[in-house]
C-alpha cells in the first residue's frame, strides 16, 4: 500500500499509524517530510500516558506544538511512527521536539541543514537529557552534542 501518492501529500489514517493519529506526509528532496500532530490534544494525552518516570511526565504535561520529521523515502510511515513508543530515546526526542526551545543547528547535524537527521528543527530543553538537541537525543549521541550541558 502506497501512503503518500508520487509528488503530493497524504494524511495517514489514524488506525495505521497508531501512535499519532492524522500524520502527514509529503515528498521532500528524495525524502518524506512528515508532521507529528503532537501539539492535538488527543495526541498529547496519549505521550503523558507512555511517560515512564516524572520528568518524562512534566516535560508531557508542558505546552506542545507539532514535530517535522526527515525519513528516507518510502519508509513505512506506520512501522516508523511505531518505534517512537518503542524506543526510549526516539519517545524522548519527540518530547523534546515537541516542547524545547529552538536553537540554532548543533555540529551533530540537525536544525535543517545538509544531512539533517531526523528533525527540521534543533530544539532542546533545559534539564532534559542534559539540554541535548531532539536529533542526538534520537541519535543516542546527547552526550556529544554541542548544546548538552
Amino acid at each position: 500500500m502506497a501512503l503518500v501518492p508520487s509528488g503530493g501529500s497524504a494524511a495517514v489514517p489514524a488506525g495505521s499509524a497508531g501512535l499519532f493519529g492524522n500524520v502527514v506526509a509529503a515528498p521532500a528532496g528524495g525524502r518524506l517530510r512528515v508532521v507529528l500532530p503532537t501539539g492535538q490534544p488527543g495526541n498529547r494525552r496519549l505521550m503523558q500516558g507512555l511517560c515512564v518516570n516524572d520528568d518524562e511526565m512534566a516535560l508531557a504535561l508542558a505546552p506542545s506544538q507539532d514535530v517535522v520529521v526527515l525519513v528516507p523515502a518510502g519508509t513505512n510511515l506506520a512501522l516508523f511512527v511505531a518505534k517512537i513508543i518503542r524506543r526510549e530515546g526516539y519517545f524522548r526526542a519527540v518530547l523534546v521536539q515537541s516542547r524545547g526551545v529552538l536553537r540554532a543547528g548543533c555540529p551533530q547535524r540537525c536544525g535543517g541543514g545538509p544531512g539533517a537527521l531526523p528533525f527540521v528543527e534543533c530544539r532542546t530543553v533545559a534539564d532534559f537529557q542534559g539540554g541535548a538537541c531532539g536529533s542526538c537525543v534520537w541519535q543516542s549521541r546527547g552526550a556529544r552534542c554541542g548544546h548538552h550541558d
